[in-house]
């Protein structure tokens, strides 16, 4: 399991930035330094597309499904449930979000995280 998550994170990292584009989102280097990951999480760019998720874009879809879509392709999931949109939104929230210091995806913020998406979802709050 520990194999296709680190697949899926490499997906999802990819995802955000074809979704988003270079024009909405700085690109962030592989092995950069954690001041760097906190200077790059305070762009105001980065904030705006933390906020979107949840929102519409211009063709009504809402942009955490695009990046859970990009990160899981028709070809190897043809049904995205709700726990791969758990997986994405938690992923992408510890990803952009500037309270979230770094951009690793531990086991225990993932867990804390997706619980709290299912749980959303569940009871329709997302």
């Amino acid at each position: 399991m520990k194999n296709h998550r680190g697949t899926a994170l490499a997906n999802l990292r990819q995802g955000i930035f074809a979704v988003f584009g270079s024009d909405a989102l700085l690109r962030l280097p592989p092995n950069t330094s954690a001041r760097k990951i906190t200077t790059w999480k305070k762009n105001e760019k980065v904030k705006q597309c933390h906020q979107k998720l949840f929102e519409p874009n211009e063709d009504g879809h809402v942009w955490a499904s695009l990046i859970a879509r990009e990160t899981f392709p028709v070809s190897s999931v043809p049904i995205l449930t709700n726990h791969h949109l758990a997986f994405t939104i938690a992923s992408t929230d510890i990803y952009l979000n500037s309270n979230s210091r770094g951009i690793q995806c531990t086991e225990k913020e993932m867990k804390k995280r997706i619980e709290f998406y299912l749980v959303c979802k569940n009871s329709n709050d997302l």
